[in-house]
Order: C-alpha cells, then structure tokens, then sequence
C-alpha cells in the first residue's frame, strides 16, 4: 500500500486491469450500516477450478471463512465487503442460466 495516498492498485499476471483499494476514509473507518445503498458484493472470476481450489486454501489456512455461493463461494473483507470467488465456467453457467429465466 502507499502509505502517502492511502490507497493500492492490484492485478494478477501482469493484467491491466486491476482492483483498487483505498483507507481515504481514515484507517479504522466503522463499516456502512447493512441498509446502506452501495455494492451488494462482486466476483472475482479464475479460469478454472485447479487456480480457485489454492486460494481457497490458502483462505482455509488463513481462518478466512468462506460459504457456498450460487455463483462460488462467498467471503467478507475486514470492512463487511462481500466477494465472489467463482470459476469462469461457474459464472458463464449463472449467466446463462439468469438470462433464461428473463
């Protein structure tokens, strides 16, 4: 993290996109109220099973909790932010599957 800006960029393999983070509402900030508008939670999508079956691993290992997701398996930040971790299959199938039932 840069300290000076308070906020951090990252991305895997070298990919231009990328994730930001941000403390520019102080460090220690409380959470946003669960009725709060905002983002429900987002996904972040892996190619396969064999590079998401590591890194839930790793969040085992962690004591990071993790639970069955329509979509993969969900977890919560330290600030109560909700994540997806999914497979591209898994999410092409969700996709699919909710563009049926409109």
């Amino acid at each position: 993290m840069i300290r000076r800006f308070q906020m951090a960029m990252v991305s895997a393999g070298g990919y231009h996109h990328h994730i930001g983070l941000n403390t520019w509402q102080g460090e220690g900030a409380p959470s946003a109220p669960p009725d709060a508008l905002g983002l429900q939670w987002f996904s972040i999508v892996l190619p396969n099973q064999s590079a998401l079956e590591p890194i839930l691993a790793r969040l085992h290992e962690a004591g990071i909790i993790s639970e069955a997701h329509p979509v993969g398996w969900l977890l919560h930040d330290p600030f109560h932010n909700r994540i997806v971790l999914t497979t591209r299959e898994q999410f092409l199938a969700s996709a699919s599957h909710s563009s049926n039932q409109t």
